[in-house]
């Protein structure tokens, strides 16, 4: 009994090592592929960029001194947790995947107010709309506050942020001079064109 009991857990430790393992190669196969993408859009805007590897878990690019309307653009990919299977499976349920993140500081305040603009239907957005329940709809976006005026600089931005259907969430930071944007990694294969309008506003 003792010996069937110790082959038992030897086989299932086996079993989670060689799954973290797969795990782990397929999310490195995954963020090489990503990171070439990636750095073939940012090719385009001809500026210097930082680069950190996070491992199996993605990586982070900064550019700097982006033009006279854009300070610092920071860029992150995280994967999901492929390394471990049983997480993985209930983050794709609640439709959370590998994730884009796009955080650009301006030099100067644009905006007067912090206002998020959430796209339901995917992890992010269903998140941010169930502790949120006032907001004002409009093109297909929630946008919070309710009470918020759609000043022109906020249609300009929505205007922008609409055509791209994997565009979760984006939330103004006035006091940080900052726009976040929080994607679908198949926003990659847009980045550049995305990033020209995003930088000259």
């Amino acid at each position: 009994m003792y010996y069937e009991e110790l082959t038992i857990i030897t086989l299932i430790a086996f079993t989670l090592v060689g799954l973290y393992g797969l795990g782990s190669l397929i999310n490195r196969l995954k963020s090489n592929k990503y990171l070439k993408t990636v750095w073939k859009q940012l090719k385009k805007l001809g500026k210097q960029a930082e680069y950190k590897n996070l491992g199996s878990s993605g990586f982070i690019i900064t550019i700097n001194d982006v033009n006279k309307n854009t300070k610092r653009i920071d860029i992150s990919v995280l994967l999901g947790k492929r390394e471990f299977p049983l997480n993985w499976i209930i983050d794709k349920l609640r439709k959370k995947d590998d994730t884009f993140s796009l955080n650009i500081i301006y030099h100067r305040q644009i905006y007067n107010m912090e206002v998020t603009l959430v796209r339901p239907g995917n992890y992010y957005g269903d998140t941010y709309i169930k502790y949120h329940k006032e907001y004002l709809e409009r093109d297909g976006f929630y946008i919070y506050p309710k009470s918020i005026n759609l000043d022109r600089k906020i249609n300009q931005l929505l205007k922008i942020v609409r055509k791209y259907e994997h565009i979760n969430m984006l939330t103004i930071k006035p006091n940080r001079k900052s726009v976040l944007l929080i994607a679908n990694i198949r926003i990659i294969t847009n980045l550049s064109e995305l990033l020209e309008k995003l930088i000259n506003l």
